[in-house]
């Protein structure tokens, strides 16, 4: 009698595993997969929106870094600029030199250079060997490629008869990085000249 007891309860036993139904349905499986892969995908796409936001305020932060740091340049070489007395650079003898517009400026650095500052494109340019009538000599960018300067106004406070002579500049510019639209930026600052001849 016990060989045939341990016989039914191994019969019960099995008829029992399958009369509970504890597996998975084929169905219950696709959407337990469906939502996971939902779940995943909206992480990721939140996760390269986070990537792709820091990037586009990083390049932007190098890039308005750029800027100041052009503008500290130019703002030394402008301060340091010498009195043209003998007009080989600017032919008012003054200091300072803009054109009509005021999109070039031009003067004597401290080393006795002519030096011309104006835009090109959307790029700000510096030519070391100055402006000879609208033709610039040596000219090398000043702001880099990703940087579009849309204005650059130079506004000059000079004459032969006042002791410090100044310039304003003012320059617009957008930064746009691959997937933002663009940010516009208005820098000014005025500078005045440290020669006293």
């Amino acid at each position: 009698m016990k060989v045939k007891k341990i016989r039914n309860t191994r019969y019960e036993i099995r008829d029992t595993i399958i009369s509970n139904h504890s597996g998975v349905t084929l169905l219950e499986l696709s959407v337990s997969v469906a939502l996971f892969s939902l779940t995943i995908i909206l992480a990721a796409g939140i996760f390269e929106t986070v990537i792709n936001s820091q990037r586009i305020a990083v390049v932007s932060e190098n890039l308005q870094e750029n800027v100041r740091y052009d503008f500290e340049r130019m703002g030394k070489e402008i301060r340091t600029a010498q009195r043209d007395a003998g007009h080989t650079c600017i032919p008012s003898g003054n200091i300072y030199w803009t054109n009509v517009s005021g999109t070039q400026l031009q003067f004597l650095n401290y080393h006795r250079q002519c030096v011309c500052y104006y835009l090109a494109g959307s790029q700000l340019m510096v030519a070391s060997g100055g402006c000879n009538i609208g033709a610039p000599v040596n000219p090398l960018p000043l702001t880099p490629q990703e940087l579009n300067i849309s204005k650059t106004v130079f506004k000059i406070t000079d004459s032969a008869t006042k002791v410090q002579a100044a310039v304003s500049v003012r320059m617009h510019f957008s930064v746009s990085v691959k997937g933002s639209t663009a940010e516009q930026i208005d820098m000014e600052t005025s500078l005045s000249s440290r020669s006293y001849q």
